[in-house]
């Protein structure tokens, strides 16, 4: 299956992969539409998965995320109970401005275990989507999540800068 240009990577190994998954995402999808639940370890082998993982870190560290996208969400979708796959797919996908599919992938995280960061990042998405409410809703439970650790005050920064940059300036009463 070709490539359209916008997709291809200069490395030919990810450009492989990223044919193999983008051919197989229609299978995907009909599965999934016909009620398929992945098995509980997941359905792609270990190693295959590690090393398919590390390729979407690199690829999110290196800013292209339009290529780790289409990886990302093939983790995420056959080990959905990996918050790990869904937090990168969502990373992915928000950084793209696709935010309405990020929301799913970090809800996904959510259900395993409720993090500041991911709760903040689900806020940014929510921002993006103009559903400001609910964003400062967010925005201060990360804050509250984060509260005596040390490792989070840089995201109390950040969730508390996010509400006042999407707190309406003229509230209505």
């Amino acid at each position: 299956m070709p490539l359209p240009p916008s997709i291809h990577h200069p490395d030919p190994g990810i450009d492989a992969l990223l044919r193999k998954v983008i051919g197989i995402l229609p299978q995907l999808r009909k599965a999934l539409e016909a009620g398929y639940i992945p098995p509980d370890g997941g359905a792609m082998p270990g190693d295959q998965q590690d090393a398919l993982f590390q390729i979407v870190q690199r690829l999110c560290e290196e800013e292209h995320f339009f290529h780790a996208a289409p990886l990302a969400l093939l983790l995420a979708v056959q080990h959905p109970k990996d918050k790990r796959y869904s937090f990168s797919a969502g990373r992915a996908f928000q950084r793209l401005a696709a935010f309405d599919v990020a929301v799913v992938f970090y809800e996904m995280c959510l259900q395993q275990h409720k993090e500041p960061v991911v709760v903040y990042r689900l806020g940014e998405c929510l921002a993006g989507l103009g559903k400001t409410d609910e964003a400062v809703l967010l925005f201060d439970a990360a804050f509250d999540l984060s509260i005596g650790a040390d490792q989070y005050r840089s995201l109390q920064d950040a969730a508390e800068q996010a509400i006042a940059r999407v707190r309406p300036t003229n509230p209505s009463t």
